[in-house]
């Protein structure tokens, strides 16, 4: 009898399909094909040659790796990774002050593991203490130190705080900096402001409900007065205004990244807000914007009260990416052009948006639209009024059913009058069979 060799003992394990060449098997899947889901809101706060990081609970999970990198984005690599752990609390006291770090974090389970949660960068270095009431000009300079928010902080009226390139900024849970004065918070494309969990809150007051300054020239966009921040990183954080009708004052916003701006202002009219080249998850929580330019940003929501918009002078969204735009009471002078949009939402139209073609304006928008309807009415109305939404790119789909049925139909994308007659009419005439060069943000 022939004994047998190696080739045929690898033959034999190929067969029971116990041995495999190549690739092998994806380090994310166990034996029985689960995953573990993969671990959310990562946060991290500093301290003096210390990074502590918390997240969510992953359901089943046994335990998370922790992975640590200087460079971003994290790869998941045995080189980065610095624990195992069972809780969802790790403090990383194995990192040097001044140096920016970056994280992710994976759950296991039965030997799988997890994709990455989101990134999260943490500078350790030893805490500069704020709280109280800022009565004079102050500037925040030093980079060497965290100035560490841990009791309620207000800039008086009158008072300027500066806070200059590469400072970091550190809220401690269910803290707040309001705003009387004015806040400078200007970086630069290399050196960032910080500002970890930020909860701003702007609180100007003025005489008249019908006169507010402009944070920005309408000339140019240049900024003018009032709250600034410019290349700014606000993740996680939010700003807003204190809630008086006709009273919540806006700020200037340039290259910021931001998760929440205004998203809780309920009623209240954000006057003058002036925001571009910035990316934020959430803008409006049904309040107006009056006065207020909003320009190649990159915005997830965007819910707003349009009869509170409708003040002189209006407000425009110019070359954004905007996933949704929902405008309740929608009035006059609030203009929403050259944007890509995938869906929009108009409730309730305004008394004063009367006329053949009153309240919002939609024109010059290249609508992304990939499910749901690209524009949808929503509440009945006798007021005698169309949504003005000419000069459109509706998406081909969109665009091969006007051409089928002409106008006066029902486009099963556009829910309107059509649809239900107790609503508006959308006039999408005159609307384009390929896309809008330049609509849309220019990065």
């Amino acid at each position: 009898m022939r004994k047998s060799t190696v080739g045929d003992i690898i033959i034999l394990l190929l067969a029971m399909g116990l041995f495999a060449c190549g690739t092998g098997t994806s380090p994310n899947t166990n034996n029985n094909g689960t995953t573990p889901a993969n671990p959310a809101d990562l946060s991290i706060s500093v301290g003096d040659r210390q990074a502590i990081l918390s997240w969510s609970v992953v359901s089943g999970a046994g335990s998370y790796n922790i992975y640590r990198s200087t460079n971003s984005p994290v790869v998941l690599s045995a080189s980065n990774k610095v624990a195992n752990v069972t809780t969802t609390i790790y403090n990383d006291s194995a990192v040097a002050n001044g140096t920016t770090y970056y994280y992710v974090v994976t759950s296991l389970n039965a030997g799988a593991e997890s994709l990455a949660s989101n990134q999260a960068s943490a500078r350790p270095n030893p805490l500069l203490i704020q709280g109280g009431i800022i009565n004079v000009d102050t500037t925040w300079n030093r980079t060497d130190v965290v100035y560490a928010i841990t009791n309620n902080l207000l800039i008086n009226q009158g008072v300027t705080l500066t806070v200059a390139p590469g400072v970091f900024v550190q809220f401690a849970s269910g803290t707040y900096l309001k705003v009387k004065g004015t806040i400078s918070a200007v970086g630069t494309s290399g050196s960032k402001i910080v500002f970890q969990n930020a909860d701003i809150v702007i609180d100007w007051t003025w005489s008249s409900q019908y006169s507010w300054p402009l944070t920005y020239s309408p000339s140019d966009g240049s900024y003018v007065t009032g709250p600034r921040f410019e290349y700014c990183d606000l993740t996680g954080g939010r700003i807003s205004s204190t809630c008086q009708i006709f009273d919540g004052m806006g700020a200037y916003i340039r290259n910021c990244t931001l998760t929440n701006a205004w998203n809780d202002t309920y009623w209240t009219g954000i006057k003058g807000a002036y925001i571009s080249t910035s990316t934020i998850d959430s803008l409006g929580g049904e309040n107006g914007l009056l006065g207020s330019v909003i320009a190649n940003s990159h915005i997830k929501t965007v819910n707003i009260d349009g009869y509170r918009s409708g003040y002189s002078p209006g407000t425009t969204f110019e070359h954004n990416a905007i996933n949704t735009l929902t405008v309740d009471r929608w009035g006059t002078n609030l203009t929403v052009a050259s944007n890509s949009i995938a869906n929009v939402v108009l409730r309730r139209p305004s008394t004063s948006a009367l006329g053949d073609t009153g309240g919002v304006v939609l024109n010059n928008n290249n609508f992304t639209t990939t499910s749901g309807d690209a524009l949808k009415v929503e509440g009945a109305s006798d007021c005698d009024v169309k949504v003005n939404a000419k000069l459109n790119y509706w998406g081909p789909t969109i665009t091969a059913e006007m051409n089928a049925k002409g106008p006066g139909t029902r486009i099963d994308a556009i829910y309107d009058f059509y649809a239900d007659f107790n609503l508006v009419e959308v006039d999408h005439s005159n609307y384009f069979d390929s896309p809008i060069i330049g609509a849309g943000p220019d990065w």
